[in-house]
């Protein structure tokens, strides 16, 4: 890395408008520090919405490389745009992008880094914190290790972050002593990054942390949990599911319990599902128990179809029921034929599709008849066709209809070749917490 590229990279303290450590964990980032906004009980569905013309002012002047990684976050890392031949920052930003992720630290870049962890700027420390974690086997782990013990808070949730992005094996322990920390950051950024190590002899130690005071710490425990895939901690998890006072606290508790698919959880899940007062943790308590494939889910799955008022909770809800795959429709499914929501509609027929029951075929019928979206239409006269011989008549009156695909798919069929392959509506991506 050149010295150069460096300075750009630490150009940070003019761009104070972005959220520094509050970006999605599990996919290489950590748990926010912000203990007040992370108390404030919501989860992902009432998010908080930027303010465009603050990021706008904060970005004037900022050095192109800076600029450059931050548009790529926005396009999170694949593709972006930058196949586009004039960027406004330039075209040789895209080429130091990519110089930027393949070069190795040198020694005296990683002693820059290391001080750049105590900076006072927060976005100093967080690129810095980046930089030596995904320096991959360069990161200068045992000084990492070292500055864990640093007397600022800030420093030590640093070094905590870069420690998680690097996750070797040899940080271990000294995260599981920094659970201890008295700074909640600190606190979440450990727990958060045994989770990365997949350090199972931590899981007592990331399930007494449920009990936290700050809900960024419980949350970060929740979560290494689920990335642990153990079963010890389950009722501890569902513990935290009935009762913890933060939206996005429950909302992670439930997508560990997915994870872990242990059927235990699967009354507790049903229960969120139903009852939970925020509509992001019922939507991840549907798609848990998708991942736990018991049938006994399928009756609360679709009574949410018929009853909930949130379009994406009823769409996973629907997905859950064609994972699960029950051995006949449940009572309720079909009536999401008729949701106002073209989301819930094709993922109610996808479902169809998946579970092929005959006795789904009339009201599949009618929604192929009635359906304006003619993708919705497809997957409906595709879940026709699952059904079999049952479905012969509708196939055959599908020749004549208006959807060029649908005839295609009902010659295909006809002549034995089977429908024309449509899009899975979902397999629903795996969420993060």
């Amino acid at each position: 890395m050149t010295s150069r590229a460096f300075v750009l990279v630490l150009g940070c303290a003019i761009v104070p408008w972005l959220p520094i450590a509050r970006a999605v964990p599990g996919r290489g980032s950590a748990p926010g520090v912000d203990t007040a906004a992370a108390d404030n009980g919501t989860s992902r569905l009432t998010a908080y919405t930027p303010d465009v013309r603050a990021l706008l002012q904060a970005a004037r002047g900022a050095p192109p490389l800076l600029c450059g990684l931050a548009a790529n976050a926005m396009g999170n890392g694949f593709g972006g745009g930058w196949s586009a031949p004039s960027p406004p920052v330039g075209a040789d930003v895209k080429a130091q992008l990519a110089a930027l992720d393949s070069s190795h630290l040198t020694p005296a870049d990683v002693e820059s880094l290391l001080a750049a962890i105590s900076a006072p700027d927060a976005c100093v420390r967080e690129v810095a914190a980046r930089l030596l974690g995904n320096a991959g086997n360069d990161a200068p782990v045992p000084a990492l290790v070292a500055q864990l013990g640093a007397s600022s808070g800030d420093t030590r949730a640093a070094a905590a972050l870069a420690l998680g992005i690097a996750h070797q094996a040899p940080a271990a322990a000294p995260l599981e002593r920094s659970l201890a920390d008295p700074s909640a950051a600190v606190r979440s950024n450990a727990a958060w990054a045994l989770g990365r190590l997949r350090d199972t002899s931590a899981v007592a130690l990331l399930a007494h942390a449920l009990g936290d005071a700050q809900s960024v710490v419980r949350g970060a425990a929740a979560e290494s949990l689920g990335q642990l895939r153990r079963q010890d901690p389950v009722p501890a998890i569902i513990h935290v599911l009935a009762t913890d006072s933060s939206a996005r606290v429950r909302r992670t508790a439930a997508w560990a319990l997915g994870q872990i698919r242990d059927t235990a959880a699967g009354t507790p899940l049903a229960t969120a599902l139903q009852h939970d007062a925020d509509a992001g943790v019922r939507e991840m308590a549907a798609w848990a128990l998708g991942r736990l494939d018991d049938a006994a889910a399928a009756p609360a799955l679709a009574a949410v179809v018929q009853h909930e008022s949130s379009a994406r909770v009823k769409a996973t809800a629907a997905w859950a029921i064609g994972k699960i795959r029950p051995d006949r429709a449940p009572s309720g499914l079909t009536q999401g034929l008729a949701d106002t929501s073209g989301a819930v509609r094709l993922n109610v027929a996808w479902a169809l599709g998946q579970i092929r029951d005959s006795a789904a075929v009339p009201a599949l019928e009618q929604a192929v008849r009635s359906e304006h979206d003619s993708r919705v239409r497809r997957a409906e006269f595709r879940a026709l066709l699952m059904a079999g011989e049952h479905a012969q008549s509708a196939v055959i009156g599908a020749l004549s209809s208006s959807d060029p695909e649908i005839r295609e798919m009902a010659v295909r069929a006809l002549a034995g070749h089977g429908g024309r392959a449509w899009p899975w509506p979902r397999p629903k991506p795996r969420p993060f917490p």
